[in-house]
């Protein structure tokens, strides 16, 4: 239990301690505080990182305590790949893959790198439709008012000539999307671990 809980970022910090030759401190240290940015410097980004992580944290914990109770099984698998999901798109936003590393040091076009993330998240949610489809009114809006929100942004961030306030409406939109999907996520991972026996799972849908 120990070396899973220091072994990794032993080995991170060593990592550091090899490539950084010395001059740690860019590795080491809050980007702001480097940088001697005013504080709220990407205030909004940092937030959608946090739901990014508190969304896959709930998935992933969820997927995990229920995967072997009988009837809870196509939701723990749900769970467990929307929680894969929100995880590299954690990874993604914290460190800027589509929008630098794979643009610019790979040569992979951001328009490739999302309609990649889009088919994957649609895939997700065709495929565990069922799951989607029992839970109530609630939810459905969540899920409705997040796709779309995901969607504004897109479609926002494709325009070649940005308008006045390019920027803050497509931030508005993702932090809304994101705020919903999270809570989405959060809801039904509570209602797997936490919900009155036996919520069995819904009937699994043809081609699902």
């Amino acid at each position: 239990m120990l070396g899973v809980a220091f072994l990794p970022p032993l080995l991170l910090m060593a990592a550091i301690g090899v490539f950084a030759r010395g001059e740690t401190t860019e590795w080491t240290d809050d980007p702001v505080g480097v940088a001697r940015l005013p504080v709220h410097v990407g205030l909004v980004s940092n937030v959608g990182v946090v739901l990014w992580c508190v969304a896959a944290t709930a998935c992933l914990l969820g997927a995990a305590a229920s995967r072997h109770r009988p009837g809870r099984r196509r939701r723990a698998r749900f769970l467990l790949e929307a929680g894969a999901l929100c995880a590299l798109l954690l990874v993604d936003d914290l460190f800027l893959l589509h929008d630098r590393v794979l643009r610019l040091e790979v040569g992979v076009p951001k328009p490739v790198t999302l309609t990649v993330y889009g088919v994957l998240a649609a895939a997700v949610l065709v495929r565990h439709r069922d799951v989607l489809a029992s839970r109530g009114v609630a939810d459905h809006w969540l899920l409705g008012a997040s796709l779309g929100g995901f969607a504004v942004w897109a479609s926002v961030g494709a325009f070649t000539a940005p308008f006045t306030g390019h920027d803050f409406v497509r931030s508005t939109a993702k932090l809304l999307a994101l705020a919903g999907w999270c809570t989405f996520l959060v809801r039904l991972a509570f209602d797997l671990l936490a919900g009155p026996e036996p919520a069995a799972d819904p009937a699994p849908v043809a081609g699902g």
